[in-house]
């Protein structure tokens, strides 16, 4: 069971693995596994958002907008780790600078709305059950676009 503050520390640990490869990319350094894991974390996230806090809030509080807004943003990250993963498998790496600073500043901004508007309508005790999200799983914007 995940509580809301699991789902805060897990933004705060997705925007750590940010700072520290875009730090390592001033460097000209990429630290493939942590893009991995941090990669792995924040789709993980983004599943458990949209699949069970989403449609748990989304009706009680009217919140349709906001939500078709963080979903909009989601499909924009996603995006954005798909132009990373095509700059790293291409060995170019002329836009991967670029790509990593304009994932974090949407994610940051994106961050402290959800938090506002989402997680503060958590319960204190109230949980969401995390379950393990479908490999072939897309966000639901992109997934919508590909429908």
């Amino acid at each position: 069971m995940a509580k809301k503050e699991e789902f805060t520390d897990e933004h705060e640990r997705v925007a750590s693995d940010l700072r520290f490869l875009v730090s390592g990319l001033q460097r000209d350094e990429l630290d493939l596994d942590l893009f991995d894991r941090m990669e792995n974390r924040l789709k993980n996230h983004m599943y458990d958002e949209e699949n069970f806090i989403f449609k748990k809030i989304e009706k009680r509080y009217e919140l349709g907008n906001e939500i078709a807004g963080f979903e909009t943003e989601h499909a924009a990250m996603w995006r954005l780790i798909d132009l990373i993963h095509d700059e790293i498998n291409t060995g170019h790496h002329v836009k991967i600078k670029k790509y990593f600073d304009e994932l974090s500043d949407i994610f940051r901004e994106h961050n402290t709305r959800e938090e506002r508007y989402v997680y503060s309508k958590l319960g204190e005790y109230e949980s969401v059950t995390e379950r393990e999200r479908p490999r072939n799983w897309i966000c639901n914007r992109l997934n919508r676009r590909t429908a």
